[in-house]
């Protein structure tokens, strides 16, 4: 493609979509026509943050003096606010003094599209704070609060005692709807230099932001108020689950819950290994759960029955909760100390027959004289 192409191209994808130049790879074309043609664009659009969100929930509805976003683009700013210092000659000083002139006479006829247009001018040949101030009333005027502000806090970069940028820098907040700023700038200018029309608008803000304030400690109280109710709700569950916990222990330990004395479908009662986990609420609503006790049950004589259950999306985790209470000792596989029998009351299938290792004589090995397994001494060899 070649260049004429590639910037045709440039030119439609920019009309589609207004962030195009502010692309990284177009940084040097961007400044190129800044630098030498005084090109404008639009802003960079920032993603609104939380705060930001936050605010624009509270802000006020009845404010009539609020201004919505540009239409037009911010001014570039193509100086260093340092080139203030710099040293003018005579030809530069006539242009200087005849674009604030012409700026002057253009505001007295409420010409603010021309004036701002000659403090342009006059800011290219010398950046000042006054008269990025100056310019900054213009904007409000037209209803540019955001080029307003921009050129204000060029301005206080320039003079940071600037009591005049400060003070147009608060208008433009507040008609933004950035009140508590723009109380804040208000007041330092103004008691920097004082002038009636900035003390209203001042009051103005004070009064959005008091009414932000409230409505923002209601809406906290609120959300405070709905958290206590759902702590004191969690407590009430919890409450209940250990009434329940109590009942099924007492019934268990009873017989009264169900034929046989037996503990949900347990014959025995409370299950070996099980009878410290029933005051734990969690424990308890698991056990309480059919799929859960049939699980349980049939590992009595199928271990792998809770292994393969372990995959279950609804009893796995609840298993788990209870294979954790016992200390990971459910399930031979389980790598703890196998599957406690829940029908026999504690005692192993095999703890009522003694193996070979506890008993390791019989009674006939016992009754057989100490000599008998003994060795030849040497004497009945010679």
């Amino acid at each position: 493609m070649d260049l004429a192409s590639s910037l045709n191209e440039f030119v439609r994808a920019q009309k589609s979509n207004d962030q195009t130049i502010h692309d990284e790879r177009l940084k040097e074309f961007k400044s190129f026509l800044e630098r030498e043609f005084q090109a404008c664009f639009p802003p960079i659009k920032k993603s609104t943050t939380r705060e930001e969100k936050e605010e624009d929930e509270f802000r006020v509805s009845n404010d009539t003096g609020l201004v919505g976003e540009e239409d037009e683009p911010l001014p570039v700013i193509t100086k260093s606010y340092e080139e203030h210092a710099k040293e003018l000659d005579d030809e530069q000083e006539e242009l200087l003094n005849e674009a604030k002139q012409n700026a002057s006479e253009a505001v007295q006829e409420k010409d603010y599209q021309k004036a701002a247009e000659f403090y342009r001018f006059a800011l290219a040949i010398q950046p000042s704070a006054m008269a990025y101030a100056k310019r900054a009333e213009c904007f409000i005027k037209l209803k540019r609060n955001l080029a307003a502000k921009q050129d204000c806090e060029q301005a206080l970069l320039i003079n940071p005692d600037s009591g005049k940028a400060m003070k147009v820098l608060g208008c433009a907040l507040r008609n933004l709807g950035e009140y508590e700023r723009a109380t804040k700038m208000l007041s330092q200018g103004l008691a920097i230099d004082f002038d009636e029309e900035s003390a209203k608008v001042e009051k103005e803000a004070e009064k959005f932001f008091h009414e932000i304030r409230v409505a923002k400690s209601k809406v906290k109280a609120k959300k405070d108020e709905e958290e206590k109710l759902e702590r004191l709700k969690k407590i009430e569950e919890r409450r209940k689950a250990m009434e329940e916990a109590n009942e099924a222990m007492k019934n268990a330990n009873t017989g009264g819950n169900g034929a046989g004395g037996g503990f949900n479908g347990f014959p025995g009662g409370i299950p070996p290994g099980m009878e410290g986990m029933m005051n734990d609420p969690e424990i308890m609503a698991a056990m309480m759960n059919p799929k859960v006790m049939a699980v349980l049950q049939q590992a009595q004589s199928n271990p792998g029955a809770l292994i393969n259950a372990m995959n279950d999306p609804e009893v796995g985790p609840l298993l788990q909760k209870i294979v954790s209470k016992m200390g990971g000792g459910m399930g031979g596989g389980m790598g703890g100390g196998g599957m406690p029998d829940f029908g026999s009351g504690g005692a192993s299938s095999r703890g009522s027959q003694p193996s070979t290792s506890d008993s390791r004589f019989t009674e006939e090995e016992e009754e057989v004289p100490a000599s008998f397994n003994r060795g030849p001494t040497v004497d009945e060899v010679d």
